[in-house]
């Protein structure tokens, strides 16, 4: 019998993570149920349990897998694009946020994970320290930008928690066509002139 790699296994789990995305954007976290994620993976219920202890732990891998993949998407996205101003941030990282979305969902999952954190404290202490870690980013980029007085960097920082935050709910449930024109709002009204 073949040997199984370290590279099958996380392969089949991000399958079943997969298919409990599906699952869960279609059907909300509690009335999905681990049959209902063997039917949409095609595996037996002994593939979901060899990876996950239960539904809870595929609810917070879910949550991880969605928070942490936007924040360090923000990271990644404040250093290549930092120079151009907090704007120019914010609106790839909601130009990441819909690609995202339309391939994976991720902003309809987002608000399931925003809304499973107040039943669930685990999820809520990885949501908010995922918000924490967005909130830095703004502000480090404010910081860095030449003319915007301390006092102001927290607040814009916050404000553009709650223009991201908006955007996603608004892009989970209505269409893209009601967000599209918030990224390029964004970047003409906080970005930098060019030198």
């Amino acid at each position: 019998m073949p040997k199984v790699t370290a590279a099958y296994r996380d392969a089949r789990r991000a399958h079943v993570l997969d298919a409990a995305r599906r699952c869960f954007v279609r059907d909300g976290f509690h009335a999905t149920s681990i049959a209902d994620v063997c039917r949409e993976a095609g595996v037996s219920a002994g593939v979901v349990y060899l990876y996950f202890a239960g539904k809870d732990e595929i609810v917070a891998a879910l949550a991880a897998q969605n928070l942490d993949g936007i924040t360090q998407a923000a990271q990644r996205i404040a250093e290549e694009h930092g120079q151009r101003g907090a704007g120019a941030v914010l609106s790839e990282l909601c130009a990441y946020i819909r690609a995202e979305h339309e391939s994976r969902d991720t902003a309809a999952l987002a608000l399931l994970v925003w809304s499973e954190s107040l039943r669930n404290a685990a999820i809520a202490a990885h949501l908010n320290a995922a918000f924490s870690e967005t909130h830095r980013i703004f502000a480090d980029v404010l910081r860095a930008a030449t003319g915007t007085p301390e006092a102001e960097v927290e607040a814009t920082a916050s404000t553009f928690a709650c223009i991201y935050v908006g955007y996603v709910m608004q892009l989970a449930t209505q269409s893209p066509a009601a967000v599209a024109a918030v990224p390029g709002l964004v970047e003409t009204h906080w970005s930098k002139p060019a030198p």
